[in-house]
């Protein structure tokens, strides 16, 4: 390791001279698993030159006459392409030879190109330590530490930012850390130790001062980590956001309860607040705690681990000792070890609820609970008795739907923000409700910034010092809650809130009231060889569309002895994944064809509505957008019966209806026409290409 180093220090040096900065060159560049290059020059995102670096005593400069041939240079040659660097370079140390591809596409000798002509993008200070940042990272991948890059990134930055803020801070303090953690990586044979690489590390970063650059350091760890890291990361905009739904006081105790990677803490100090305990259930979460109080604070201060949190063993928080605790549970987490829970008693065992239950014990009278929570907290049954336990021993002071894509690409399950406020007074409690309809684009520290996020924020201390306000989606104050549903939804249709865009003859009638039967399919199994019973599955429904090509096929012998048929006139709803939620009416065409168990049928009340202008309804904006907040499921959202009930339908008298169902059919018709001249038209075109040179010559 030692004399590779100082072979790449001589090129470093070199590079330096004429002009190029030391934190654009890379030692040891992976091109694949298995190539690296020597050294590059990056600039941007991009690499501009490629070096070969051999011994001074395995290459002879002036023997290499024939360039254009020579393995050496055709080998680098061959590397710069791979990353499309514009110049190549071979070199012992002590000589360089320049080149880059010649016209003929062969290596061509050129003289040495200082930096200043290159064509230079200057960069904002933003950019520069992005660059930097990324720099450092891409360095870890090459020459990792413990073999985790984020790990192995928050102990550079760690680092880094203990020597700019502690002058006794003595690195070899890392590394006796990590030795009794067994943390050091041992599964292969190292070229270089784990102290050469973080020296390494280190020193690229010694052009740039982390502290000073807090927020930029921080939006490149949130960058990162959005990126990278295959579990639930918070966006920066809703944790900056539910501190400002929390407005907690300078001096209240915080709880962090599930602190990962730092970034609800770090969003606790960007608003004035430092006293805050942060509790987290993976090591590889330490150093990124760490970095954030380094970062706002200057100073370390103690973080608790507990892997045992996330089997519900939650003993160790101190009754009645914090002013409020934020939690963004883990989805899905099965809890097998929550004995000092009352829910858990109780037969419930969903993590949240376990985790909420817990948090109210341990805030004080008064205190407030701000949590992540599955729109299925929120109304399923199973959950009812966890609500109505909740209710008894809070109030429910806001709810907020949160868009599809909060937690994208870990998550697509429908969440909401929900604050309880620890207090057995129920007397004259009212609710904020609000709803943020898309995640904001842009990155955000301050989620003010948003003019969405900014509505709902206004009108909540409108809310909390009963000041009046127009009502909307950016926020409405319930009265009384339904402890069965507490959806947004339900109360935005209920309250007559809706975006004033419907005519007044509409009135909102529950979807169970509407229906006659809301029925699921069969427990229908596919057999894709020998399958000769059609049945429709999710794959054939889309909006107001049954799809016979992708019809599924089962066998006789594998057909449960009851299986439910559909009618002309039914309507069927997708109740699974990216398309559930469409509905379509059962045409003559389809009568009697089976359902498996992700298609949900409904029969119309005729009495009450025609069932084409429902199936119409169910397609539309303000009905998906209930579809939506009624899913469940974190990794392939789907609908339930009970979910269903819960629909609120805007129905207009029958002369509406017949209307709106006629003219969606004649629209039916057009489209369908111009499909099908579509398909005539490429028909035409494909054959004039086909026949393309078997025309007779015609004078």
């Amino acid at each position: 390791m030692e004399i590779e180093l100082q072979r790449y220090y001589q090129v470093k040096k070199y590079l330096e001279k004429i002009g190029y900065p030391s934190e654009s060159i890379l030692f040891e560049y992976n091109i694949s698993s298995a190539k690296r290059i020597d050294i590059v020059v990056k600039k941007e995102n991009g690499v501009f030159i490629a070096i070969e670096v051999k011994e001074p005593q395995s290459v002879n400069f002036e023997t290499i006459t024939d360039i254009e041939y020579h393995p050496l240079t055709r080998k680098i040659q061959r590397e710069s392409q791979e990353v499309a660097a514009e110049y190549f370079i071979l070199t012992n140390g002590i000589n360089y030879l320049w080149m880059k591809t010649g016209y003929g596409g062969r290596p061509e000798k050129i003289d040495e190109v200082p930096f200043s002509e290159f064509t230079v993008i200057k960069h904002t200070e933003n950019e520069f330590i992005s660059i930097i940042l990324s720099h450092i990272y891409e360095f870890l991948r090459n020459f990792p530490i413990t073999g985790n890059h984020l790990y192995d990134l928050s102990l550079v930055l760690f680092t880094k930012l203990k020597k700019e803020t502690d002058e006794n801070f003595d690195i070899r303090e890392i590394f006796q850390s990590l030795f009794s953690q067994s943390q050091i990586i041992q599964q292969y044979t190292r070229k270089y130790s784990s102290q050469d690489i973080l020296n390494q590390a280190i020193e690229r970063l010694d052009t740039i001062n982390l502290s000073t650059n807090k927020l930029i350091v921080l939006e490149y760890i949130d960058n990162l980590f959005l990126r990278n890291s295959n579990e639930l990361s918070v966006p920066r905009w809703l944790s900056d956001f539910m501190m400002k739904i929390l407005t907690p006081l300078p001096n209240d105790n915080i709880i962090d309860l599930f602190a990962r990677n730092g970034s609800i803490t770090s969003s606790v100090y960007l608003n004035n607040n430092e006293k805050v305990t942060s509790y987290y259930t993976n090591q590889n979460d330490y150093y990124w705690i760490k970095i954030h109080q380094l970062l706002f604070l200057g100073k370390e201060v103690e973080i608790i681990f507990e892997p045992l949190l996330l089997n519900g063993r939650t003993d160790f928080l101190i009754e009645n000792l914090a002013n409020d605790i934020l939690i963004i549970p883990p989805f899905n987490q099965k809890i097998s070890g929550a004995y000092e829970s009352e829910l858990f008693h109780y037969g419930i065992k969903d993590s949240t609820c376990i985790f909420i239950e817990t948090a109210l014990k341990a805030v004080r009278e008064d205190g407030k609970v701000i949590v992540i929570v599955s729109d299925s907290f929120l109304s399923s049954s199973p959950l009812l008795k966890a609500r109505e336990y909740f209710l008894r021993e809070s109030f429910i002071e806001s709810i907020i739907s949160l868009p599809q894509d909060t937690f994208k690409p870990y998550s697509l399950v429908k969440t909401s923000l929900v604050t309880f406020v620890k207090s057995r007074e129920q007397i004259n409690q009212q609710t904020f409700y609000a709803a943020i309809q898309e995640s904001p684009k842009e990155y955000l520290s301050d989620s003010t910034k948003s003019e969405q996020l900014n509505k709902i924020l206004i009108n909540y201390k409108k809310f909390k010092i009963n000041e009046n306000f127009t009502k909307s989606k950016d926020g409405f104050v319930v009265e009384e809650l339904d402890v069965e549903n507490l959806h947004f939804s339900k109360y935005l249709f209920t309250d007559n809130i809706y975006d004033n865009n419907l005519s007044k003859g509409f009135i909102y009638i529950p979807l169970k009231n509407l229906a006659i039967d809301i029925f699921r399919g069969s427990a229908l199994i596919s057999d894709d060889i020998n399958g000769e019973i059609p049945y429709i599955g999710p794959a054939a429904i889309r909006k107001m569309r049954i799809i016979k090509d992708s019809f599924s096929y089962t066998s006789k012998n594998i057909t449960p002895k009851k299986v439910l048929k559909i009618d002309t006139h039914d309507i069927l709803v997708n109740a699974i994944g990216p398309n559930r939620g469409k509905a379509a009416i059962v045409s003559q065409e389809f009568n009697n064809l089976a359902i498996n168990r992700h298609i949900i049928g409904i029969k119309a009340n005729q009495n009450l509505v025609i069932p084409e202008y429902l199936a119409i309804i169910l397609n539309s904006k303000i009905v998906q957008e209930q579809f939506y907040d009624q899913s469940s499921g974190s990794v392939i959202p789907s609908l339930n019966l009970k979910s269903f009930e819960q629909l609120i339908i805007p129905i207009p008298n029958f002369d509406v209806q017949e209307k709106t169902v006629k003219e969606f059919n004649s629209i039916t018709v057009e489209y369908n026409n111009t499909i099908n001249k579509l398909a005539e038209i490429e028909s035409k075109l494909n054959n004039a290409f086909n026949n393309l040179g078997k025309e007779e010559d015609k004078i």
